[in-house]
């Protein structure tokens, strides 16, 4: 079985990786979609990334997302085209391990946000009709 520089196993064209995307829950109307990306590295897998991101955005308002095993300039390029001006909040590691992430609609007022600087956590607080939800995508290996 052929695998990358990460070790992982090399996907095929047309091939999908084995994670699914779920909507994790739902708090105070905001719909929220986690998901476990365990690398973006090669340019398939980056397609495929982005077209999974983009229909589940249409019934999501926020995404985390973990293990992002990227360099930043990567990621804010998938992030970009799904996003639609939407907020993205990203903590990288500068040896492009781990990573988290969130991307929250243009729909949703931000009123804070964050990253721990390590790679493992972003953070933001949303303005929701009920009041402010705190929202944390969290990667801890």
């Amino acid at each position: 079985m052929p695998k990358d520089s990460s070790g992982r196993k090399k996907l095929k064209e047309g091939e999908e990786p084995t994670q699914r995307v779920e909507v994790m829950s739902e708090t105070n109307g905001i719909k929220v979609v986690s998901w476990n990306l365990n690398g973006t590295a090669n340019e398939l897998r980056g397609r495929t990334i982005q077209s999974r991101l983009k229909t589940a955005y249409r019934s999501a308002d926020v995404f985390a997302l973990q293990e992002l095993k990227t360099q930043e300039f990567e990621l804010e390029k998938i992030l970009k085209l799904v996003s639609e001006g939407g907020r993205i909040i990203v903590d990288y590691r500068p040896d492009g391990w781990g990573g988290s992430a969130l991307v929250v609609k243009p729909q949703l007022k931000v009123t804070e946000a964050g990253v721990k600087g390590t790679g493992q956590a972003a953070w933001a607080k949303v303005q929701t009709s009920k009041g402010v939800v705190g929202i944390m995508s969290i990667y801890a290996p």
